[in-house]
């Protein structure tokens, strides 16, 4: 009879979890200057880190800067993916170490290169520094309050706009922009419908199970565990169905399994070798084996038997007090054995 430890399924793609991607950062390409307010100059000096630098005219207390844009960033984010965070990082500084306190009025971004869309991320309470420095607004989990497709990730048109406020004291300053960067953050699921992953202990070793629903491009897959389900190794491969819409079964055996807790994943690698993980599964194993301890309870004097057991098995029976004992003197209570110094059975002695 199988002995099944744990057992985790998860039902359909809506179920599953999808390792985050990045793209970026990437460098912008096109520049412009809108709206009212202290002009910019040399805003294409912002696509590169490289001390040239877009600034705006000199601006005294309480003056606002037009927005600078910058678009065409070169996203490539693979179609069906799900956006999941927009992290821009500016460099930017004022032009003087004295007196004189710029900060941001607004960042925010554009879908079609005009429109500014969400939230205004603009870091309002902190000072531009006299020095070059990169400011980071949103982030990996952070969709500046709107929702996004691929597509408009895509398009050249998509950017961010900055504008800013000279406050005082008084003072002449320029705000200075050196460079701007976007990262993309994306989750692209399996070219697959996996209708469940799951894995069991059975005898020692741990029995992994898969069902796809239908396939696209599916070369083949591999199994991989991990003691700590950060550093993974290879367990096998098994071939795909390549392209199918009908059901699918796979199954493979990790005749290797560690003893205790392992977790494994299920990567799925398309025939021009580009891949994807599905979610992690964690399995108890116990080395044991089916093992049968009679008879339970027994009289004094009666003799435990145990079936199952390996040469290489270790027994250990303790009291309730946690003192070991020898498994042919029982006196009257209650112990426990442990095989392998894995808890097994609680025995009672009359």
């Amino acid at each position: 009879m199988k002995r099944i430890v744990h057992i985790l399924i998860f039902i359909f793609l809506s179920l599953l979890i999808y390792p985050q991607l990045p793209e970026g950062p990437n460098n912008p390409t096109n520049s412009g200057i809108a709206g009212a307010g202290i002009n910019w100059v040399n805003p294409n000096n912002g696509f590169i880190s490289d001390n040239n630098r877009a600034r705006t005219a000199n601006m005294a207390t309480g003056d606002n800067s037009r927005y600078i844009g910058y678009t065409g960033f070169g996203f490539s984010v693979p179609a069906g993916s799900t956006i999941s965070g927009i992290q821009v990082d500016i460099e930017r500084s004022r032009n003087n170490a004295g007196a004189g306190r710029i900060r941001d009025l607004t960042v925010r971004l554009t879908k079609d290169g005009a429109t500014l869309v969400g939230n205004n991320l603009a870091a309002t309470t902190t000072n531009w520094p006299s020095s070059d420095a990169y400011r980071t607004y949103g982030g990996s989990a952070n969709l500046w309050g709107t929702t996004w497709t691929d597509a408009e990730i895509n398009a050249a048109t998509f950017g961010v706009a900055i504008r800013v406020r000279k406050l005082t004291p008084n003072g002449n300053r320029r705000a200075r922009i050196d460079h701007v960067r976007i990262t993309i953050y994306y989750i692209n699921p399996l070219p697959i419908e996996l209708i469940s992953f799951e894995g069991e202990a059975e005898d020692g070793n741990v029995v992994l199970k898969w069902i796809t629903a239908s396939e696209t491009n599916n070369d083949y897959f591999t199994i991989e565990k991990s003691r700590d389900a950060f550093t993974y190794e290879v367990v096998t491969t098994v071939e795909g169905a390549g392209n199918s819409n009908t059901i699918q079964r796979y199954s493979a055996t990790d005749i290797n399994a560690n003893h205790g807790v392992s977790y494994y994943r299920l990567k799925q690698t398309d025939f021009d070798g580009k891949y994807k993980y599905s979610n992690i599964i964690a399995v108890q194993n116990s080395k044991i084996g089916k093992i049968r301890i009679y008879p339970n309870p027994l009289g004094k004097g009666q003799t435990i038997s145990i079936e199952g057991l390996k040469e290489s098995d270790s027994i250990l029976i303790m009291d309730v007090n946690g003192k070991i004992c020898n498994i042919n003197s029982l006196e009257s209570g209650t112990y426990l054995i442990f095989i392998n110094d894995e808890f097994v059975e609680k025995i009672i002695v009359k």
